[in-house]
C-alpha cells in the first residue's frame, strides 16, 4: 500500500510537490485525481478528529469507554459452560472433543470434572 504526504505537509513545506505540477501527479498519484473533504486550513487538531470519527464510523464504532458489564457475569458464563462439559463428559465424550465443542482449554476441563465430578 502506497503511502502518500498529508496535504497539510504538502501546502506548507514549498519543497514537497505544489498541487498541479506533474511530478505530483506522477509520482503520488499515478494519473488519478485527488480531492479533500477537509478545509485547506483546518488545524491539525481539528484533521486528528476528522480522521478519528471517519476511522470509528469504517468500523461501525461509536468509540469511548466499553459498556459497564453486570457483576458476577463471568461467573454465570461459566456456570452454564460448567453444566455443558460435566453432560458431555458424562455422555462419554473424549476431553479434545469436548474442547473442541466449548472452546474450553483441555486442562481447564480437567481441572472442572476433578472438581466438580465426573
Amino acid at each position: 500500500m502506497t503511502r502518500f504526504a498529508p496535504l497539510q505537509r504538502v501546502t506548507e513545506n514549498p519543497d514537497y510537490f505544489t498541487l498541479g505540477s506533474t511530478d505530483w501527479e506522477n509520482k503520488s498519484g499515478r494519473g488519478r485525481c485527488f480531492a479533500t473533504l477537509l478545509e485547506p486550513d483546518m488545524p491539525p487538531e481539528r484533521v486528528r478528529s476528522e480522521q478519528t470519527k471517519w476511522g470509528q464510523k469504517a468500523k461501525r464504532n461509536k468509540g469511548g469507554r466499553p459498556i459497564k458489564k453486570k457483576t458476577g457475569y463471568k461467573k454465570q458464563q461459566r456456570l452454564q459452560k460448567l453444566d455443558r462439559v460435566i453432560r458431555l463428559y458424562r455422555e462419554g465424550k473424549k476431553l479434545s472433543d469436548i474442547s473442541f465443542r466449548t472452546g474450553i482449554k483441555r486442562s481447564t476441563i480437567r481441572d472442572w470434572i476433578n472438581k466438580y465430578g465426573g
